[in-house]
């Protein structure tokens, strides 16, 4: 088990002396020791030691309890207490800086080391609450993030920078495997050099790089401990603890999420199991977000047959309420398709003077929300209060369960055809009693 290491903060140089013996007799490591607060702050910051055992009353324009606030909030160094005089009023201020423990001078090993011994173990186990909610409130952060409709790239910026936080290492990447060739493409990355994203960035899907992911189980190592062979510029890059951590949806492997660190010798244990849970958050965020785009992609298509269709087209809700109409709506009808949105079909101004006609379409509706479409005949009136004869389909649109959704109408003005046909029948009448009138001279000759 490796030493506690300890930071001693005392001005007067006899005292510090004794206190080196002290904790090195204890068993614990020295680190530094200082005189004045900015010292210890600036102390803490290089050795990061494991405790701090500060004087109250230090030299300087910083006492103890002034320099054990800033150590506490800019680095979280469980902070002891030692003086000679403790007075209420220095009491009531030290509490402010919720210090792990007091010993007073002279100072007397048992004393130190129980006091010691206790900050440690309370420290440890407020680090090991303190992450305990910080990863939860990541993976909820992300899961709240994750539940919206966002753009592709910054949601994976979003997965990447919530693995970097929960583990406290600085750099990585999130990859995308292609569903074709299943090679291996960098989508996103922090943290790391041009030279190594430029090597990086793609595999092919037959390199040993895309086959450890495409294997399917997390990789907790060291970069250069992987098996792989490196580039010069990945040597150079000198990255030490790696994770990588396949994304996974229907248990095919989708992704992978990477995060390195160029400082830390392993990937903090604590760390692992909820990087392999934003692993799981990424794959499901992957797949939604492939959902969407052929949502998009589909609504898209249909829009455009919607919209460009020689045919008149409209979309009913479930009460039969005109909700949209396609251009050739607008085209033909002008202010008396403007004018029936919003209303029932069966009140459309185009055929608001032929009863008979609304009534066909009432009845109409009724068999559609009964589950059954119908095709009939009907007229209606344009913007110029020309009558059209038209063919008319009302079908009705459920989802997956079989309830209606929608009701969808289209429409064929044939009254062009109408004509054409009148006027061929004409014609053929015209040819019909010209060859009885000539049957009926040829007779009387």
């Amino acid at each position: 088990m490796p030493k506690a290491r300890i930071l001693i903060v005392e001005d007067e140089a006899i005292i510090a002396m004794e206190l080196e013996s002290q904790l090195q007799s204890l068993g614990y490591e020295l680190t530094s020791i200082v005189d004045t607060g900015e010292k210890a702050i600036e102390k803490a910051e290089i050795d990061k030691p494991d405790l701090i055992l500060m004087d109250i009353r230090i030299k300087g324009e910083m006492d103890g309890i002034d320099t054990a606030e800033v150590l506490r909030n800019t680095f979280n160094i469980p902070v002891i207490f030692s003086t000679a005089y403790l007075d209420e009023e220095r009491i009531n201020r030290a509490k402010i800086t919720m210090p792990f423990g007091y010993v007073l001078k002279p100072l007397q090993e048992r004393d130190l080391k129980v006091t010691i011994e206790m900050a440690l173990y309370v420290a440890k186990v407020d680090t090991k609450r303190k992450r305990v909610e910080a990863l939860l409130r990541i993976q909820r952060d992300l899961g709240i993030a994750l539940g919206k409709s966002i753009e592709f790239h910054k949601m994976i910026r979003l997965c990447l920078r919530a693995a970097l936080d929960a583990s406290e290492m600085e750099s990585g990447g999130i990859y995308i495997v292609d569903s074709v060739t299943k090679s291996l493409d960098l989508a996103y990355h922090e943290g790391l050099s041009e030279e190594f994203v430029s090597t990086v960035s793609h595999y092919e899907a037959d390199s040993p790089n895309s086959q450890m992911v495409l294997a399917g189980d997390p990789i907790f190592s060291v970069h250069k401990e992987l098996g792989l062979s490196l580039k010069k510029v990945e040597h150079q890059e000198n990255l030490r603890a790696i994770a990588i951590i396949p994304i996974k949806q229907a248990k095919q492997v989708v992704g992978c999420l990477h995060v390195a660190s160029h400082t830390y010798h392993e990937v903090p244990q604590f760390s692992r199991s909820t990087l392999e849970t934003i692993a799981s958050q990424i794959g499901d965020a992957i797949v939604k977000k492939q959902v969407e785009n052929a949502l998009v992609e589909k609504e898209e298509r249909f829009r455009t047959i919607f919209e460009k269709s020689f045919q008149f087209a409209l979309i009913l809700d479930t009460d039969g309420i005109i909700v949209e109409m396609n251009q050739l709506c607008y085209d033909v009808c002008g202010r008396l398709a403007e004018g029936s949105l919003g209303k029932p079909i069966e009140n459309a101004l185009w055929w608001n003077d032929y009863p008979d006609v609304r009534e066909k379409t009432k009845n109409a509706i009724c068999d559609v929300k009964n589950g059954n479409a119908t095709t009939d005949q009907i007229v209606f009136i344009d913007k110029d209060k020309v009558l059209h004869n038209g063919i008319r389909i009302i079908s009705p649109i459920t989802n997956e369960n079989g309830k209606l959704t929608w009701i969808a109408v289209v429409g064929l003005d044939v009254t062009k055809q109408i004509q054409a046909e009148e006027e061929i029948q004409k014609i053929k009448n015209i040819l019909l009693e010209t060859i009885d009138s000539s049957i009926s001279i040829t007779n009387v000759k």
